[in-house]
């Protein structure tokens, strides 16, 4: 529920605690949408169309995703996901605008808004973000399917002007090994990324430099891994005295599932890693995880904060999460805080050589009968799919189209695919049965 801010120059970094929840969340998120899609060879994909979060019985954050072009949500990863795109990035979620909504004082103001504008291949062309009187564009330059170069743009006077360009290096395996920024009115160098990785592709080290009155090491993470399981993340930082350690994630596993993942502070006085937090991960017999406890440290033992507890529909699909104080010795029955999600099934467009054409039908809401404004005379077969993407209708050969007889459907949303038999032409709308 929390989104990642830009600066002109580089990202920032936002509540630890905050994002670590958020990137748990959805990864779990990851892990159940793609199970989903995997084993339903009858369903249309989903696509996230928006959350909502509770707290207190008090709605406090809110996102809206719109898409078009057949594009969706992409959601490879069991580890980690997040909305939190910067060019250059995966994007998990490839919808043309989203919009994000916070409480303040006793209402929900828009706080964030995010646009894409994509090229014929479907790659983010240019990217703009909006938040608190900060407008902010990124165009993006392709060579060979890779980002090599962000420009970086700011208003002034009500105008995008170019601030700043990153340029991207990357090795023979097209893995980055270098991003590096500079001042275009300048040509002064702002800051450098190195990246360095072992022999199976996994990175073990990434390097920030600052350009502030001479190079110097901003900070630098270096990662352990175990095959291709990470297992320690150590973060050192320059808080003005040099390259000290700041952070480490340490995690464990049961075959390839997350099962803890352990946060450490650096502690000067005693030169040695401090406990934080202390995350553990319940799988279900789906391989969902359906609970994770939190711990903190408190000095001599591990004391429990809570526990989220994660609600699936019946294709193992995440419909909302509960988090439980734990007080007294015991957790609570009712959950403080919750989360909602929303999804939509859609047509993907990555299919050579068809054609998709928007499609008028009246009446909608629909009754009894759903007749096309345009009749199709080519023989075509006929797919209807429903809110959650499951194939409820499917008519072949049909000849000369004109209407389809709907009677039989249970009142609701659904989709509507015709697909020519001997063209390349796919006609899709969505209707209502009332």
């Amino acid at each position: 529920m929390l989104i990642c801010c830009y600066s002109s120059m580089a990202r920032n970094i936002f509540d630890k605690s905050a994002a670590k929840k958020y990137s748990q969340l959805h990864a779990i998120f990851a892990a159940q949408i793609t199970n989903t899609q995997q084993n339903k060879t009858t369903v249309l994909p989903l696509r996230l169309t928006g959350y909502g979060y509770t707290n207190m019985g008090q709605e406090e954050d809110s996102v809206k995703y719109i898409y078009s072009g057949g594009r969706g949500s992409i959601l490879p990863d069991r580890n980690y996901y997040s909305d939190t795109y910067f060019p250059g990035d995966d994007q998990y979620i490839q919808s043309d605008t989203s919009y994000q909504w916070i409480i303040v004082g006793a209402n929900l103001e828009l706080y964030l808004t995010k646009a894409y504008q994509y090229d014929n291949n479907n790659r983010v062309k240019s990217f703009f973000y909006a938040k608190s009187g900060l407008y902010l564009k990124y165009d993006l330059t392709y060579t060979n399917e890779l980002v090599t170069q962000v420009d970086i743009s700011d208003t002034v006077n009500g105008t995008f002007k170019p601030e700043t360009r990153e340029l991207r290096i990357f090795n023979t395996q097209n893995r980055l090994i270098l991003d590096s920024s500079y001042s275009i009115a300048t040509n002064n160098p702002v800051q450098s990324t190195h990246y360095t990785y072992d022999a199976g592709g996994n990175l073990i080290q990434k390097e920030n430099w600052l350009d502030i009155a001479g190079w110097r090491m901003a900070s630098r993470k270096s990662n352990t891994y175990t095959g291709n399981l990470l297992q320690t993340s150590v973060t050192e930082a320059d808080q003005g005295n040099g390259l000290n350690n700041n952070s480490k994630d340490s995690f464990a596993y049961s075959g390839n599932n997350l099962v803890f993942e352990a946060l450490y502070d650096w502690d000067p006085i005693t030169n040695n890693w401090r406990p934080a937090e202390l995350q553990t991960y319940h799988y279900s017999t789906a391989n969902l995880v359906d609970t994770l406890y939190q711990q903190q440290w408190g000095g001599v033992k591990w004391d429990t904060l809570e526990k989220d507890v994660f609600v699936y529909d019946s294709n193992n699909l995440l419909m909302r999460n509960f988090s439980y104080a734990f007080t007294n010795g015991s957790f609570a029955t009712t959950p403080y805080d919750n989360q909602n999600y929303y999804y939509e099934s859609y047509f993907p467009a990555a299919i050579k050589g068809v054609t998709r054409k928007d499609l008028s039908t009246y009446p909608n809401p629909a009754d009894k009968q759903l007749y096309l404004s345009i009749p199709i005379a080519t023989p075509v077969n006929v797919y209807v799919y429903n809110s959650v993407g499951e194939l409820i209708l499917k008519q072949e050969k049909i000849a000369n189209i004109k209407q389809l007889d709907v009677a039989i459907l249970p009142p609701g949303d659904y989709l509507l695919i015709i697909n020519e038999m001997q063209g390349n032409i796919s006609y899709q709308t969505k209707f209502i049965k009332q």
